[in-house]
C-alpha cells in the first residue's frame, strides 16, 4: 500500500507534530495560523498516510499577487527558521520500508503542491534534520545547502569554556569583572529588545521585518515555555536576546543589538550566559545561526561550534523569476 495525501485537519496535526522525531515549534499549529495571519498567505496542512497511519506532515502557505501562484514553506516576514516536512514513520519499519515511505512521501507531497496549487514559484526550508533530498532534486527543484552552527551544551562548562577562543574568553571574563547582570525577562524585556532590532535597522536603512505586534502575538502563545527573552544589564539593559526552544534544542532568535552604553564585550558574555542556562535546564544544542554570512561566521567560530547543514529548495517556471522577486518583497 502507498502513500496517500490529503489535507489534515487540526486534531490529526497535532498528533503528527507530537510525533515526529524533526519537528520544531513553528510546526506548532498555533504559530502556523500565527505566521499565516501575518503574511496575508493561505495555510495547507498537508498529511501523508498509509492507510490509517500517519507517516508524515508538510505545511503550505499559499499566495497570488500580480497574476502569480506563490507556494512557501516558511513565508516571509515571519521569523520561521526552518519548516517543510516532518514526518512520522514506525521506527518498526525495515530500513529499505522506511526510507520507500519517506520518498514516496515527499514526492507525493510535491506533486500534489503542482497539481492542486500550480505555482509559478516556490520555495521550501527544511529542518536541520532533513538530510535525504533526492525527492526534491528528482522533481524538479534547485537544491542549495545553508549552514548554521551548533553547540553542544550538554558538554561540561569548563571544557566548553577553554575551547572558545582566547578573545572569547577575554570578552566573558572582562564582563564579568563589570559585574552585570544577566535574567530572564518578560513582555517589557521582549519589547525592547525588539525596539533595539528596529534601531539597528533603521540605522542601515532597512525595516526591521518582524512586525511589533506579531511577535506580541507569539509571545501571548508561548512566552516563558518556548519563546524566552533574556537580558543582560547593569543599572540599564544594555542588549538581550530572544530565543525559541523545542526538544533539547535553543535557538537564537534575534536580539543582541545594544544600547549605546553597552560594553563592546556584551554580547560575546550573554551569548556564554545562554550556553549555561541551556546547560542547567537539560537542552543539549544551541543553535547560533549565522553560518551563513562571513561577518557573522568569523565571530561564531570563536565559539567552536560545530556546522549544521539544512537546505532550502527552489522551483519556479518561467513566469518564476518574477515570482521570486515579489517573494523578496512580500
Amino acid at each position: 500500500m502507498g502513500v496517500t495525501i490529503s489535507l489534515s485537519d487540526e486534531s490529526e496535526w497535532g498528533k503528527l507534530v507530537d510525533a515526529s522525531p524533526n519537528t520544531t515549534i513553528f510546526h506548532d499549529l498555533r504559530w502556523l495560523q500565527l505566521a499565516e495571519k501575518y503574511s496575508k498567505t493561505k495555510l495547507h496542512l498537508l498529511s501523508g498516510k498509509i492507510g490509517d497511519e500517519l507517516v508524515g506532515g508538510f505545511p503550505i502557505f499559499t499566495r497570488r499577487r500580480a497574476g502569480l501562484d506563490i507556494c512557501l514553506s516558511p513565508p516571509p516576514k515571519t521569523g520561521i527558521r526552518y519548516l517543510g516536512p516532518i514526518t512520522s514513520i514506525s521506527t518498526d519499519y525495515k530500513q529499505n520500508k522506511r526510507e520507500r515511505t519517506y520518498l514516496d512521501f515527499i514526492e507525493g507531497c510535491l506533486n500534489h503542491i503542482d497539481l492542486v496549487f500550480s505555482p509559478d514559484y516556490t520555495l521550501i526550508s527544511s529542518t536541520p534534520d532533513i538530510h535525504d533530498i533526492r525527492s526534491f532534486k528528482n522533481c524538479g527543484y534547485t537544491v542549495e545547502p545553508l549552514f548554521t552552527y551548533l553547540i553542544d551544551t550538554s558538554l561540561e562548562s569548563n571544557a566548553l569554556l577553554a575551547s572558545f577562543s582566547n578573545s572569547i574568553r577575554r570578552d566573558i571574563k572582562k564582563a564579568d569583572e563589570k559585574k552585570l547582570t544577566f535574567r530572564e525577562g518578560g513582555e517589557d524585556e521582549l519589547l525592547f529588545v525588539h525596539s533595539l532590532m528596529e534601531k539597528r535597522y533603521s540605522e542601515q536603512g532597512k525595516r526591521y521585518p518582524i512586525p511589533k505586534q506579531y511577535l506580541k502575538d507569539i509571545w501571548g502563545v508561548f512566552g516563558g515555555n518556548n519563546i524566552r527573552v533574556f537580558v543582560a544589564e547593569n543599572s540599564d539593559i544594555l542588549t538581550g536576546i530572544i530565543t525559541v526552544s523545542y526538544g533539547r534544542n535553543i535557538l537564537f532568535w534575534s536580539g543582541l543589538s545594544n544600547n549605546s552604553t553597552a560594553p563592546p564585550e556584551v554580547n560575546s558574555w550573554v551569548q556564554w550566559q545562554i550556553i549555561l542556562w541551556a546547560n542547567k535546564n537539560n537542552i543539549h544544542y544551541y543553535d547560533m545561526l549565522g553560518a551563513n554570512i562571513p561577518r557573522l561566521y568569523e565571530y561564531k567560530l570563536k565559539f567552536s561550534p560545530s556546522l549544521s547543514t539544512h537546505y532550502t529548495m527552489t522551483k519556479k517556471n518561467l513566469l518564476g523569476a518574477l515570482g521570486e522577486y515579489l517573494y523578496k518583497k512580500l
